[in-house]
C-alpha cells in the first residue's frame, strides 16, 4: 500500500550514484530534477507512489522517497552503503574503537586507527585494539614480534645472557642490563640486597658510554660485563676481591675493576673473576686460594693484574680456570689452572696447579667452557671433548666416572656454544639445536621430566644462540630475542614472576616500559 506520508522536499548530495536504477522506484526518478551532481527530491504523489516504497517515520528501508538508492533511516535518508551509522541496514552502527569508522559496500571496515594503534586481529569489533608502542606481540607494527621489551615501538630484546648459581642476567639491544632471581648479595646490580626479584630488574648506572657492549658473565654470587669503552663493571659478592675495584666489600650496584682497559671478554667463577683484552693479554683477580688466578701462588687480588699472553678466550669454573690460546704455528692450544681434585684441568692427574698449564691433545681449539668441576672444549669443526668430574652424567660420556684427560663426546659434533652448570652441561650444535645431559633432579634439562641423562639430548629446541646454565636452572637466547628458561626457580631465577620450578622452557616475562 502507497505511504500517505507527504516528507518536506529536500536537497541530499551523494558522492556517487552508481545503484540508482536498481533501487529507485520508477515513480521516484521521475521526481527528479538533476543539476550536476545535486538532487532535488520532490515527494511523488500518491497516485504515482510504488505500492513497495518505504514506511513513514522511524527505521526504514529502501525508497520511501530517498535519492539514488538512499534508505530512509528515521526522518533521513542515507546511503547503506557508506554510511558507518546505518552500514547495510538502518541503525547498524561500526564501531570505533580507537579509530574514525568506516563502512563500504554495506559492510563495517575496520577503522583507519589512531598513530601508535594498530587493528592487528582485522576484526572491526574490537579494532585498533593494539597498542604498538608497547605491544610485544606487534611492536612498531602488527607484523613485528618482539621478543623483549617494546618500548615506545622499538624491540629491545636480549642480545647476551648469563646463568648465576641461582639468578640470571641478560644484556638487552640497548647496552642495559636486566637480572633476577636470588639478591642475597646485590647479585641483582639493582642497588638492593636480599630481597630476591622474580621478574627482571634493571641493573643501575648501565647507560650512554657505561652500556654493556658483548660480554656478560655471572658465578656464585656476583656478576661482571664489558662495557662499550672496554672497561670491566661487576657487582654483587666481593669479598674475595672478585669485583676488581681495590676493595674487598659487596656491592649492589655495579663498580668498575680498576687498571683495566680494551676488553672484550670476561669470565666469572666461584669468587675470582678473568678478562681478556684486544691486545690477548689475560687479567685475573678476585680468591686465589687454589692457584685459580695462576699467578703461581694462592694469595687473593683485589685488583686485575696480568697473567698471561696470546690469549684468545677464557673461562672460569668454581676455583678453576682455563684459556684459549690464540693460533700458534697452526695451533689452537688450551692451558687450565687452579683446583683439579676431580681432573677437571685435563692434565692427566688430580694435582693443582697455580700457573698455566697446557692440556694434551687439544691443538684446534675455537670453544671452552668450565663448570663447577668439569670442563669442555670444542674445535671451530668436529668433535669436542669434556674432562673432569663424572658424577650426575654430566660429561656426557654415559658413564658417572672421572676423566682426567680430555674424552671425544661423539654426539657432539660442529658446536657453536657449550654452557655447563654445576651438574648438568649443554650445547648449542651449528643448526641452532640445542643438546642438554646430565642432572636433572630439578628439571633443568627441560624435557619435561626429572630424570638424569646420559648423553646428550636434544630438547626440542631450535633457532638458539646462546645458551647458559646455571646451579640447576638453564636459560637460552633465539635468535628472535625470545628467551626461555627452566628448571629449578625457588629464587624466582627462571624470570616469569613465578617460584614454582618448570620442567621445560618457559618465556621470560619482561616487564612493560613506558
Amino acid at each position: 500500500m502507497a505511504s500517505t506520508h507527504r516528507p518536506r522536499a529536500s536537497r541530499l548530495k551523494f558522492a556517487s550514484l552508481p545503484l540508482a536504477a536498481a533501487y529507485m522506484p520508477a515513480a521516484v526518478a521521475i521526481a527528479f530534477a538533476a543539476c550536476g551532481d545535486e538532487f532535488t527530491a520532490r515527494p511523488p504523489d500518491a497516485s504515482t507512489s510504488s505500492s513497495t516504497g518505504g514506511g513513514s517515520g522511524g527505521s526504514g528501508g529502501s525508497g520511501g522517497g530517498c535519492p539514488g538508492g538512499g534508505m530512509l533511516c528515521g526522518d533521513a535518508c542515507v546511503d547503506p552503503m557508506t554510511d558507518a551509522q546505518h552500514c547495510g541496514a538502518c541503525d547498524v552502527d561500526c564501531p570505533t574503537f580507537g579509530g574514525e569508522p568506516t563502512c563500504q559496500d554495506g559492510v563495517c571496515q575496520s577503522p583507519a586507527c589512531e598513530e601508535n594503534r594498530g587493528d592487528c586481529d582485522k576484526d572491526p569489533e574490537n579494532a585498533c585494539e593494539v597498542d604498538l608502542l608497547t605491544s610485544t606481540a606487534h611492536c612498531g607494527s602488527c607484523d613485528k614480534p618482539c621478543g623483549g621489551q617494546c618500548v615506545r615501538g622499538a624491540c629491545v630484546a636480549p642480545t647476551h645472557i648469563a646463568a648465576g648459581t641461582d639468578y640470571t642476567c641478560a644484556v638487552l639491544s640497548d647496552g642495559s642490563v636486566w637480572c633476577w632471581g636470588r639478591n642475597t648479595w646485590g647479585n641483582l646490580g639493582d642497588g638492593t640486597l636480599q630481597q630476591d626479584r622474580p621478574l627482571p630488574r634493571p641493573v643501575m648506572g648501565l647507560s650512554g658510554a657505561a652500556r654493556v657492549a658483548a660480554s656478560i658473565s655471572s658465578g656464585r654470587a656476583h656478576t661482571c660485563a664489558v662495557l662499550a669503552d672496554g672497561a670491566v663493571a661487576c657487582w654483587g659478592a666481593g669479598n674475595s676481591g672478585q669485583l676488581g675495584d681495590g676493595e674487598a666489600t659487596n656491592s649492589p650496584s655495579p663498580v668498575r675493576a680498576k687498571e683495566l682497559a680494551g676488553a672484550t671478554q670476561v669470565a666469572v667463577g666461584g669468587t675470582h673473576t678473568c678478562a681478556v683484552t684486544a691486545s690477548h693479554e689475560l687479567y685475573c683477580w678476585g680468591e686465589g686460594s687454589s692457584g685459580q688466578l695462576g699467578y703461581g701462588d694462592e694469595v687473593d687480588r683485589i685488583e686485575p693484574t696480568v697473567m698471561l699472553d696470546g690469549v684468545d678466550s677464557v673461562s672460569a669454573g668454581l676455583s678453576h680456570t682455563c684459556a684459549g690460546m690464540i693460533e700458534r704455528m697452526g695451533e689452537r692450544t688450551m692451558n687450565c689452572w687452579g683446583h683439579n681434585e676431580s681432573g677437571q684441568l685435563g692434565l692427566g692427574n688430580f694435582n693443582q696447579q697455580n700457573t698455566p698449564q697446557p692440556v694434551p691433545g687439544l691443538t684446534s681449539v675455537a670453544i671452552t667452557a668450565a663448570g663447577a668441576l668439569h670442563t669442555c672444549a670444542a674445535p671451530a669443526r668436529g668433535v669436542a671433548s669434556c674432562w673432569g668430574k663424572g658424577e650426575q652424567f654430566r660429561l656426557g660420556t654415559g658413564v658417572v666416572n672421572p676423566e682426567a684427560n680430555p674424552r671425544k663426546i661423539p654426539d657432539l659434533v660442529d658446536v657453536t656454544r657449550i654452557s655447563l652448570g654445576a651438574r648438568h652441561s649443554g650445547a648449542v650444535l651449528a643448526g641452532g639445536e640445542v643438546l642438554l645431559w646430565g642432572d636433572n633432579a630439578k628439571g633443568q634439562l627441560g624435557n619435561g621430566t626429572q630424570d638424569p641423562v646420559l648423553l646428550p639430548e636434544s630438547i626440542g629446541l631450535t633457532d638458539v644462540i646462546e645458551l647458559a646454565l646455571g646451579d640447576d636452572h638453564s636459560c637460552a637466547l633465539k635468535r628472535t630475542g625470545e628467551m626461555l628458561c627452566w628448571g629449578d626457580n625457588r629464587n624466582g631465577e627462571l624470570g616469569d614472576g613465578t617460584v614454582e620450578p618448570r620442567l621445560v622452557p618457559t618465556r621470560v616475562a619482561w616487564p612493560a616500559q613506558p
